[in-house]
């Protein structure tokens, strides 16, 4: 069934704002009386919008300013030597403003109810006749049908009614013709044979009586001699309007070159008219609305007008459209909005063409058919199809569900540009106070705890095998030599090597210091040092004033790297340092030398009473130039030797530049200064260095590589292919890890031995060579600067697109739980360190910042201070 819907306004004003009424209902049948069943009725307000009238006025200016001929009055008073395309520029930008306006201000909270029973009540399929029912002038002369309101509705068209109306007793239309009286007034400068032409041959079923240029007699005459059906006017029309804006308006029509009349000249001729049966005006002339308020007064039941100047092809073109629409038996409504529509192609030439054309209705009355017309009583012409009822509901709860969500985007849009400065505010303190390095503890922590989250390897490492000396094989396999006790004697650690060749080794790791010359009588001891290939030994590098400790005598340079880790502990002076470093020597039986770090800000070494050092970076080469004091001078660490003659063997070279590792075909970016989550100011960063990717493995082992003991492999305990092109290192490992000096904390374990940490780094390269695991690296710092910017946005938007703090919390919750899932998945996935407390940190500050501003807590809380010293000072005062 058709819809009639009635928006009503009632007194109010630009400044103060309007009370608005929309009734819906269905249309009736004639039959009984009645306009529309009434099925819903909401009120709501529109607030005050004075800008609307500057608008409306501006594009008024504008587009009479246009220069184009019109249908407004005699040439002689045209607009003439004007700037059309600046007019044109001026009118078009105007009528845009207008349009915006008009959109905002309906979609104001006080309207809010109004909308949502529109969508509610109204389907897209419905056809829809919507009457606007106002006293006022300027909300008249609005360009309703441009509102985002009525978009989807494409059987509906817009009328105009004043508030007050009544019926009309008309007699019974007898069958016959459809009789039009057409007024062809003063024509100087217009076109109106046009019209004629169009009306003479407009139906067989029209009988048309043509008055050209009549005086007031004869018009006033042709009026009360018989009934009409249609009364059409051609010519130059114009609205004076009073100084009351709520009304007073007076139209007036040119008859002839000479004559005038407003409608109240013709009053008791047009009652008449109207008593006998005219059911429709047309006046297609200029700035109408003024006719349409006084033939209103007459309870006229339609009328077609133009809201402003019409050009005269303007007025033609709709003419034509809209009575060949109509008299093919389509409804008024959807005749005037075909023709009205169809003037878009002119726009390019005759600018807002669509604005003019405008409906005036009596409610009261039900709007004519070319059928009723001729006095038969048939069907209308058919309304598309309804939804079933079912479908309609649901199509309507969408359209509720989709105007709800317009309408809170909306809501978040306005406040967007306050909460990305708050957001940018929570991301510029985070990250102001990253880069002093204050989150520089927990990033770590964090970090640490990232890495022992990831799932374990499925085997050892088959590549390297540790062969271990504790304790008690020290003492028994040891040597002494002036004050220090060497952890193997040179015999037994030439008699190991020989081993170790002779079972296929690739390549022997002595983790071991040996800085004392070597006696003669262990000169094959010194021959493996000088020319076996495969034995890599170590020494400690003495930088930035600390001590070092020379390589093992008669080794091969190239063969040689230093043991020095970079551990993550504060800065200690290198004095301090230095003295540590002997007094453990001294202290520690057996003199178990110190691995100490190649940095003067950390400790060289753990004492046993101490907190021994946090390794989670690997160092691969020195950058600053080595002292000669103690002939300790390698290009390389330890691992990285041991990684790149093994690699060598595979036909993959290594190579290290100032930015890069490079493994074969794969390359690997070095850490930079203030990489991922070192950020203090006074961190150490010196030589090449990368993440040091650890390599954890199932319950079933104990340890990540496969490891036997020094005293079984010299009483030959051990299968000699256990060694079989394996990286053997040798090394300190005692049960009581009190009893050694080369102890380090590591992300994946409290205590861990120096043998270990170097089987881990050279793993870790030798892994990455063969693309089995990767290593791991940070984002460069603009992209960590636009990740966690991203957060505090995201944080700051769930702000304001969840109004419900059950449904904000559970949004925060799943924005955090989404960011520990991305962090903790790119690093087991690819190997990437993501900042996480950052980000965190960032999204929690962004949303508390946004919740204040958009719930006003600030004012609230200060309003609550002040409220309750205002309480406690009247309580003083009464007692």
């Amino acid at each position: 069934m058709d819809k009639l819907v009635t928006l009503r306004f009632g007194e109010g004003s630009f400044e103060q704002g309007f009370p608005a009424t929309l009734q819906v209902g269905e249309e009736t049948d004639a039959a009984s009386g009645l306009a529309m069943q009434l099925t819903t009725e909401v009120v709501g307000k529109l607030p005050p919008a004075p800008e609307v009238v500057a608008l409306y006025q501006q594009w008024q200016t504008a587009y009479r300013q246009l220069g184009i001929a019109t249908r407004l009055n005699a040439p002689d008073h045209q607009i003439k030597n004007v700037s059309r395309s600046a007019s044109r520029a001026a009118c078009q930008q105007v009528a845009r403003q207008l349009r915006d306006r008009l959109n905002e201000w309906l979609r104001a909270e006080s309207f809010r109810r109004v909308r949502e029973t529109w969508f509610a009540a109204l389907s897209p399929t419905d056809t829809v006749r919507l009457i606007v029912q106002t006293e006022d002038r300027l909300l008249q002369r609005l360009p309703w049908h441009l509102l985002e309101l009525f978009e989807q509705h494409s059987h509906l068209e817009i009328a105009l009614s004043a508030p007050t109306y009544q019926r009309v007793l008309q007699p019974p239309k007898p069958k016959g013709k459809v009789r039009i009286l057409a007024i062809l007034g003063n024509s100087a400068g217009i076109d109106v044979q046009g019209d004629r032409t169009l009306l003479m041959h407009l139906s067989p079923q029209a009988d048309v009586t043509f008055l050209v240029e009549p005086d007031r007699k004869e018009l006033s005459d042709r009026l009360w001699d018989q009934p009409w059906d249609i009364l059409f006017f051609a010519g130059h029309s114009s609205t004076e309007l009073a100084a009351d804006p709520a009304g007073g308006d007076t139209g007036r029509i040119a008859i002839n070159p000479s004559d005038s009349l407003t409608i109240e000249e013709l009053h008791y001729a047009l009652r008449n008219a109207a008593t006998q049966g005219l059911k429709l005006a047309i006046f297609n002339s200029c700035d109408g609305l003024g006719l349409a308020r006084a033939l209103a007064d007459l309870h006229i039941p339609q009328m077609v007008v133009m809201r402003e100047p019409v050009p005269d092809r303007v007025a033609q073109e709709f003419l034509t459209s809209f009575l060949r629409t109509f008299v093919r038996g389509e409804s008024l409504y959807l005749s005037v909005r075909r023709a009205r529509e169809q003037l878009q192609v002119l726009e390019n030439e005759f600018l807002c063409a669509t604005w003019l054309p405008v409906i005036c209705q009596n409610p009261a009355e039900r709007p004519p058919t070319w059928q009723s017309l001729l006095g038969r009583l048939s069907k209308p012409a058919e309304s598309p199809s309804p939804l079933p009822v079912a479908a309609t509901r649901l199509h309507r709860r969408r359209l509720h569900r989709r105007e709800v969500w317009q309408r809170r985007l909306r809501r978040v849009l306005r406040r967007v540009p306050m909460a990305i400065a708050l957001s940018a505010l929570a991301a510029g303190v985070v990250i102001g106070g990253r880069s002093l390095g204050w989150l520089q503890p927990v990033e770590l922590a964090t970090y640490d705890q990232m890495l022992r989250l990831r799932p374990a390897e499925q085997e050892q490492d088959p590549r390297l095998l540790i062969v271990t000396i504790d304790e008690q094989e020290r003492q028994d396999l040891g040597q002494q030599s002036g004050p220090y006790w060497y952890s193997v004697s040179n015999a037994n650690l030439n008699r190991l090597i020989e081993i170790l060749d002779k079972s296929g080794a690739r390549l022997i790791g002595i983790d071991l210091y040996r800085d004392l010359p070597i006696e003669p009588e262990a000169a094959s001891l010194a021959r493996q040092f000088r020319e076996n290939p495969k034995v890599i030994g170590v020494c400690k590098v003495p930088v930035r004033g600390e001590g070092g400790i020379a390589p093992p005598a008669d080794m091969a340079a190239t063969r040689l790297g230093f043991s020095d880790f970079v551990e993550d502990k504060k800065e200690r002076k290198v004095h301090q340092i230095n003295a540590e470093a002997r007094a453990i020597g001294e202290a520690i039986p057996g003199g178990i030398a110190p691995r100490p770090v190649a940095s003067a800000a950390v400790s060289p070494s753990s004492q046993p009473q101490s907190r021994p050092g946090m390794v989670r970076r690997h160092l691969l080469a020195m950058r600053e130039e080595l002292s000669d004091e103690t002939g300790c001078l390698p290009d390389f660490a330890f691992s990285t030797l041991l990684a790149s003659r093994y690699l060598e063997a595979e036909q993959i070279p290594v190579e290290i530049t100032p930015e890069v590792l490079k493994l074969g075909d794969r390359t690997y970016p070095l850490l930079r200064r203030r990489s991922g989550g070192y950020k203090a100011p006074n961190f150490d960063y010196r030589g090449a260095q990368v993440l040091l990717n650890y390599r954890t493995v199932r319950p079933l082992y104990d340890s990540p590589f496969r490891q036997v003991k020094i005293s079984d492999v010299l009483s030959e305990r051990v299968q000699p292919d256990l060694f079989q092109d394996r990286v053997v290192i040798v090394g300190y490992i005692p049960h009581d890890p009190q009893q050694s000096t080369d102890i380090w904390r590591t992300p994946i374990a409290s205590i861990m031995d120096g043998v270990l940490v170097q089987a881990q780094m050279t793993s870790q390269l030798l892994s990455a060579a063969f693309n089995e695991r990767p290593l791991l690296w940070t984002l460069p710092h603009g992209l960590e600067m636009l990740w966690i910017g991203g957060w505090a946005a995201l944080g700051g938007l769930l702000v304001l697109l969840f109004k419900a703090p059950w449904r904000l919390l559970g949004a925060i919750a799943l924005g955090l739980l989404l960011l520990g899932a991305i962090a903790q998945g790119v690093l087991i996935l690819w190997g990437g360190w993501i900042p996480l407390v950052p980000a965190v940190l960032t999204f929690g500050l962004s949303t508390v910042l946004v919740t204040i501003y958009r719930y006003r807590l600030v004012q609230l809380t200060l309003l609550f201070f002040v409220n309750l010293i205002l309480i406690m000072t009247r309580g003083q005062r009464f007692k």
